[in-house]
């Protein structure tokens, strides 16, 4: 709490930051703060398991609420500066979490955005795969995952992986949702551009 008090004050922000640069512990370029790996590595190591895991979960929850909309082209600057951390951040997480899913999921939808289709693919069956251990596997998490992976497959020329992907996906929305609500008529419309069942 006293952290998120601080960090909403810019004047203690940039003072704090002046104290860390000047003894060598972070740099600065405009708005980037950026600590060397080392110093990361002899932080992290001081920490207890239980401190680690503690900070790994902040870190990834402030991801979440740091991430633009991935379908928003005109934040993805911003989107692309964070990848590095979301990717980082998700390294650290002990356990599978549901956070760490919800980000891999939305940076594979900005990398299907962005045309990086074998990275989006690999980052959205992690997703699915921690997305099936939080919530089991026909969960609408579940479904939504699904949907993203399908699009990806289809666009790597996958189709017939896609439309099998995609009929998980839509026997699930089904399931739970029934036929004629908003994300089953969406996964239904992909099968159809891939000439599967309707």
């Amino acid at each position: 709490m006293a952290l998120a008090l601080l960090a909403g004050d810019g004047l203690v922000v940039d003072a704090t930051v002046g104290v860390l640069r000047r003894v060598g512990l972070v740099d600065r370029e405009g708005p980037v703060v950026s600590m060397h790996r080392l110093v990361q590595t002899v932080l992290r190591e001081r920490l207890s398991a239980t401190e680690r895991d503690g900070w790994a979960v902040r870190v990834l929850e402030l991801l979440e609420r740091a991430l633009p909309d991935p379908e928003d082209h005109l934040r993805w600057p911003e989107f692309e500066l964070l990848l590095p951390h979301v990717d980082a951040a998700i390294e650290h997480a002990v356990v599978p979490l549901a956070v760490s899913a919800r980000l891999l999921n939305q940076t594979g939808i900005y990398l299907i955005e962005t045309a990086r289709y074998k990275t989006a693919r690999a980052n959205l069956q992690r997703a699915l795969t921690i997305k099936e251990a939080v919530y089991g596997p026909d969960h609408p998490e579940v479904a939504i995952t699904l949907t993203n992976l399908g699009v990806v497959q289809q666009a790597l020329g996958d189709n017939e992986t896609a439309r099998a992907t995609l009929q998980r996906a839509l026997t699930i929305f089904e399931a739970v949702y029934g036929p004629d609500h908003p994300h089953t008529r969406i996964v239904r419309n992909y099968l159809q551009e891939i000439g599967g069942p309707q």
